[in-house]
């Protein structure tokens, strides 16, 4: 199931010819994005047991005046005796600074702040925009009989630019986790 209200370029009307760098600032869009999962794989070949796979996210995207805010929410819950590679993961695609897939078990939660600040102008072959990041997360997961209560978290800022919208944003990140830095360069954004 996915649904997403988000609202882009509902203030902008532009005619076929108009170039769309031209008319200001590119605009995050705000609404809903939720997304619901369900798997169900059978006892079949080399599985040794039934099990279920559950996952859901929600993402919310906003504008503040200058200010643009993304949250999102999510988490996974296994039950059943899952292969590794359908266990609940928190990695850094779920908080970032993290190595990909780098903390497993049998549920896993997570949250997301994404803060971005329009700046100004500037070419890259074509005309776009470009401005100012800053990200945070934290994320944990819970194995059976486990009593830890130690989150996860990562934290970090760097620039993008964009000649259209978010969608095809490039950005650069620099971020800290309890693991590491590491440093991102990727395209498009999270919500």
């Amino acid at each position: 199931l996915h649904v997403n209200t988000r609202d882009r370029l509902r203030a902008l009307t532009l005619k076929q010819t108009d170039d769309p760098a031209r008319f200001g600032w590119p605009e995050l869009g705000e609404g809903l994005a939720l997304d619901l999962e369900a798997e169900w794989f059978p006892k079949l070949f080399d599985l040794r047991d039934d099990y279920l796979v559950l996952r859901g996210s929600a993402a919310y995207t906003a504008g503040l005046g200058p200010l643009g805010v993304g949250v999102r929410v999510g988490g996974q819950t296994t039950r059943g005796e899952a292969p590794y590679y359908d266990l609940a993961m928190v990695g850094e695609r779920q908080v970032r600074g993290l190595s990909s897939d780098r903390f497993a078990g049998s549920s896993s939660l997570y949250g997301n702040l994404v803060a971005v600040k329009p700046v100004g102008r500037f070419r890259v072959v074509v005309p776009g925009h470009w401005g100012l990041l800053a990200t945070a997360g934290t994320g944990r997961v819970f194995v059976g009989e486990e009593d830890s209560e130690r989150w996860h978290w990562g934290a970090g800022g760097g620039v993008w630019w964009t000649p259209w919208d978010f969608a095809t944003a490039v950005r650069l990140t620099l971020t800290r986790s309890d693991e590491g830095t590491r440093l991102y360069l990727r395209l498009g954004f999270d919500f």
